[in-house]
């Protein structure tokens, strides 16, 4: 997670900075991915640490055709367990996948 090219926060600033201070702290840390799920436009994983609650990714996949409901751990789920921009607490590694329903489209026929 160190060599990530984006920016740190204050928090991962200080998560890095313990192995210098304390050579034999281990660090748990847990890779969240994010899948479109027949969709396009998947968040990039972003890393949860130990304890510390994770502002998931409040960018949304699109699928022609369907609404965006949110994610869950099951690609089967007909429902959504977390939102996008939504928190993620578990201290485990997941991957998201996007939940969505079909558009109804109504068409008015005059005859």
């Amino acid at each position: 997670p160190c060599g990530r090219p984006m920016a740190l926060t204050m928090v991962e600033k200080w998560i890095h900075k313990i192995p210098e201070k304390f050579p034999n702290t281990v660090i748990d840390y847990y890779v969240i991915k994010y899948n479109a799920n027949g969709g396009t436009g998947a968040p990039a994983s972003q890393t949860k640490y130990y304890s510390m609650p994770l502002t998931l990714s409040s960018t949304k996949p699109t699928r022609a055709g369907y609404n965006f409901l949110g994610w869950s751990t099951s690609s089967t789920s007909s429902s959504a367990t977390y939102s996008a921009g939504g928190s993620y607490t578990a201290n485990s590694a997941a991957t998201l996948y996007a939940i969505s329903t079909v558009l109804l489209l109504m068409f008015g026929i005059t005859l």
